[in-house]
Order: C-alpha cells, then structure tokens, then sequence
C-alpha cells in the first residue's frame, strides 16, 4: 500500500486540489480504484478500514470544504458493506466527541448514509461530555 498523504490542507495552496491527491492515493493501492470504488470490497480488510478511515477524516476533521465534500463523496460512493463494515468503529476513534466543528460534520454524514447512520450519531452526541453538542444532538434529533 502506498505511503498515506496528509488530506487535510493545512493552508490554501494555490493550483493544489485534493482531488488529485486522493486519486494518486487511492490509484496507488489498485491501479483503477479510483475510478471504481465498488472494487474497495475485494481489498484486505485493513486497507478497506483505511480507505474509510481517510474518508471520515476529509469528511469531518478538514476546514476546507472541498475537502470536506471529497470525503463525503467517497463515503458516499464506497460499497455499503464496506461502510458497514468500518464506519462506526472508524469514526469512533476519530472524531472528539467533545468538538462541536467535528460532530457537525459526523452529522451531516451520516444523515446523507441514512438512518441507522443518523440515529447513531444522535445518539452519541446525546452521550458527549460537552454541552454544545449535546444541545446539537438534541436539536438534530427532536424527531428521534
């Protein structure tokens, strides 16, 4: 496997697009990959848990947005049983619960993969030790 990049732009860079560095990532597990995610599930199960666990990063602990939206992107396109598999425990370990920035993020994440998803960040949100997100997680989940 490739040696892992830093996604997260630390500092606007101009002509730098992340893009272009999660496709020379994701080309350098499998020629190809890229371009068809769905053969994410044919891979081992610690470079499918690092795929995700790099999506959830760009996804919910970048600043910038197309950051943000390239990792959302590949949640979004990545086999379901992959992110069954791996994006639960992934995002556990990542995010600070206790980051109102981050739980937003996990938020929106997850109510784009559905409900279980959603539910599921509700309700740790629910269990965070700071109040502003549990006040998020209140607010989001009334109808929970």
């Amino acid at each position: 496997m490739s040696e892992k990049p830093d996604f997260c732009i630390k500092e606007f860079r101009p002509g730098v697009w992340q893009h272009d560095v999660v496709i020379q990532w994701l080309e350098g597990i499998e020629a190809g990959l890229a371009f068809n995610l769905a053969r994410v599930a044919k891979l081992t199960a610690e470079t499918r848990r690092s795929i995700v666990a790099e999506s959830v990063e760009l996804a919910c602990l970048c600043q910038n947005i197309g950051n943000i939206l390239i990792g959302r992107y590949l949640l979004l396109s990545l086999p379901p049983d992959v992110v069954d598999e791996f994006l639960k425990k992934t995002t556990s370990e990542l995010i600070d619960w206790t980051d109102d920035y981050e739980y937003h993020r996990v938020l929106e994440v997850a109510d784009a993969l559905g409900t279980p998803y959603f539910e599921w960040a509700i309700e740790r949100g629910r269990e965070s030790t700071d109040i502003d997100v549990r006040e998020t997680a209140q607010e989001w989940g009334k109808d929970i």
